[in-house]
């Protein structure tokens, strides 16, 4: 192994002994290879990344972060000795898998739950089914490892931002970012100024419209609970929006009178539920299409602000679909793609442009050699 290391340009460990009888001893164990790995990179620019879980986790508030430390009561130290490297010199890198990673031939908790179901008839959940069980695709977790391994800076940069919105006629940006703690920040895009807004800690993926002093954003209450929030732009006390429970990120009409969140229905399904963005109030509720690309759960406004766009699988690939979600009239299609999928869609207010995130997938399957052996 430490051979290994030392002819290498960046390891990943991701190895662990899952021996549930003599946990303590797999657990040692790691962090003896950790050790030996990092003794071979030390004083280097080459990157180790060590693995961790998110179980591991001492969760802080209702859902687990990247800043929440491991519980120093569970006797797998892998991170701990991976933050033990830094001093020595060592460029080392964390990666949080979640318990269930999962493929092609797999044989762990997923499959055993699609046996499960095909024996039974019936897939079981829990309550209403709203528990959070994170969960990865292996082709997934490789595409994450990548950039970490060939990112050049060393420690723990856990900084995350995402989900823009344009709000103020253009004139302001607001994402969600972790820096300092989790919040929604708000970027002026004359001069550059970033600022924090205010009482936005539980705020997730925020939508504006063009016009107007209001932010709605996908939150969370301490109890675990997800809800559509709102809040003054310059960042006042967010009220819940609806007593609707959440279980998607709102999205807001073009001309900012009505949104539109996934919901459960009283049947038990789970829909799309649409309301006056001005005053709550319910203006109807649509299903879900069977055919709706679930892998990327996103939607567009259509320029009526009647109709919503999303993702259709009906004719064996991803192609734009649109639908009423106020009044009636008939399901079209949009896109005629023949390969690949759609992960964002967005029109114009006038009609006259829409943008769409379309592409694929790619993985690749490496085989390393040893040079001297081909000789």
């Amino acid at each position: 192994m430490k051979r290994g290391a030392a002819r290498a340009d960046g390891m990943i460990h991701a190895a662990f002994t899952h021996d549930f009888n003599n946990y303590a001893a797999a657990a040692e164990a790691d962090k003896r290879a950790i050790d030996t790995l990092g003794a071979a990179l030390a004083g280097s620019d080459r990157r180790l990344i060590v693995t961790s879980g998110t179980l591991l986790a001492q969760r802080q508030g209702p859902i687990a972060v990247e800043d929440d430390t491991p519980n120093p009561n569970f006797p797998r130290k892998s991170e701990e000795a991976a933050r033990a490297l830094i001093s020595r010199g060592v460029n080392v890198a964390m990666v949080r898998l979640p318990p269930s990673v999962h493929g092609a031939g797999d044989h762990g908790f997923v499959p055993t739950l699609i046996n499960l179901a095909r024996e039974k008839g019936v897939s079981a959940y829990i309550g209403d089914g709203l528990n959070r069980w994170p969960a990865v695709h292996r082709f997934d977790a490789a595409d994450l490892y990548r950039p970490v391994l060939e990112k050049g800076s060393a420690g723990f940069d856990s900084t995350f931002h995402g989900f823009p919105t344009v709000c103020d006629n253009g004139r302001a940006i607001v994402y969600y970012s972790d820096t300092g703690g989790r919040s929604l920040w708000k970027l002026d895009a004359r001069s550059g100024n970033v600022t924090q807004i205010p009482n936005t800690t539980t705020g997730f993926i925020p939508t504006c419209a063009a016009e107007g002093e209001t932010i709605f954003f996908w939150g969370q209450q301490a109890d675990g609970s997800s809800y559509v929030f709102k809040a003054p732009f310059s960042g006042g006390i967010p009220a819940r929006f609806s007593d609707r429970v959440a279980i998607s990120p709102p999205f807001l009409s073009l001309d900012g009178k009505h949104l539109l969140f996934a919901t459960p229905m009283k049947d038990g399904s789970v829909g799309g539920a649409v309301f006056s963005a001005e005053t709550g109030k319910l203006e109807g509720e649509i299903s879900v299409p069977p055919t709706f690309d679930l892998s990327v759960s996103t939607l567009c406004w259509m320029p009526d602000n009647r109709s919503v766009a999303y993702p259709d699988l009906r004719s064996g690939v991803a192609n734009l679909w649109s639908r009423p979600v106020l009044g009636a009239g008939p399901q079209k299609q949009l896109t005629y793609f023949t390969s690949g999928k759609l992960w964002a869609c967005a029109f114009s207010a006038d009609g006259k442009y829409v943008a769409i995130s379309h592409g694929s997938r790619q993985s690749d399957a490496v085989l390393f050699t040893n040079s001297n052996s081909a000789k």
